[in-house]
């Protein structure tokens, strides 16, 4: 399809380029607008890669809260007061796994996401046992590369 969203991107950032950023005359602006300019090659090098990185964290979640919520069928490893949570996890797996398909939208996998890394989050903080948070340990090791990935300017990692 064209133009696609990086054909968009790249008019948008030649027009302040070559249009708006010559007639700027305040330090402020001309600041601003550089920042802006940065932006937009930020999100060129990655607008593609969205999907990809969103599918791959919704299926490390996915596999990581299946995995816990067997552990937790036979209610081990968790403290009276998260009862419930292996239950939840099940759910939302089975939600996720209903919305599952080569075309479910952005928008739904990082929603679908943002759920997972909450029962996540739960799952860690009721955890008693070693065994329990392993799993999660391991995810948000690879998360945070991926994150890192994701923010990379050329040599600089923020």
């Amino acid at each position: 399809m064209r133009p696609d969203i990086g054909d968009f991107l790249r008019g948008v950032k030649k027009s302040l380029a070559e249009i708006v950023f010559p007639t700027l005359t305040d330090p402020f602006a001309l600041e601003q607008s550089a920042f802006i300019m940065l932006a937009l090659d930020h999100v060129l090098a990655r607008w593609d890669k969205a999907s990809h990185f969103c599918r791959e964290e919704n299926r490390e979640l996915r596999a990581v809260l299946a995995e816990a919520a067997v552990r937790l069928s036979g209610g081990a490893g968790l403290p009276k007061n998260a009862g419930g949570l292996g239950e939840r996890i099940q759910d939302r797996l089975r939600k996720e796994e209903a919305e599952d398909g080569g075309d479910r939208p952005y928008e739904s996998l990082r929603d679908g996401n943002a759920c997972l890394r909450e029962l996540l989050a739960e799952l860690v903080g009721a955890a008693s046992g070693e065994e329990q948070k392993r799993g999660a340990r391991a995810f948000m090791k690879k998360q945070l590369e991926r994150e890192r990935e994701w923010v990379r300017v050329g040599e600089l990692v923020w």
